[in-house]
């Protein structure tokens, strides 16, 4: 069986240590790192595949993971990353669909999103 490559990025800490743990004990997934939050995820991730990011943080890392996260979006576009907020626990699901940048493909994603609830 085919497992998903994660790659962890987090503080080394109860949340970062208990979320390695729990992907590491399924069978389906590979953790293939655990990285701090720092300057050098990026050029770790373009150096390995992955199938998948978990960014976990809290709040007082806001800038640096919007860093992070703005970089691997632009490097690998098709990459899906999950981030896990402590606060107000919530996990945050980014993923991108790439198309053809034609006037019909854009019209008919703008009709597919969902009318907001305000």
């Amino acid at each position: 069986m085919k497992k998903k490559r994660v790659l962890l990025i987090s503080r080394p800490n109860l949340l970062g240590d208990s979320l390695e743990h729990i992907l590491s004990n399924l069978e389906d997934v590979q953790v293939t790192g655990s990285l701090p939050l720092d300057d050098q995820v990026l050029a770790h991730c373009s150096e390995q595949p992955h199938d998948l990011v978990l960014i976990a943080d809290d709040e007082s890392n806001a800038p640096l993971v919007s860093a992070i996260m703005s970089g691997l979006l632009e490097n690998s576009p098709n990459l899906p990353i999950i981030r896990v907020k402590l606060e107000p626990n919530i996990l945050l699901i980014y993923s991108a669909e790439t198309m053809p940048a034609r006037v019909a493909d854009l019209i008919k994603v703008i009709r597919q999103v969902p009318l907001s609830e305000i």
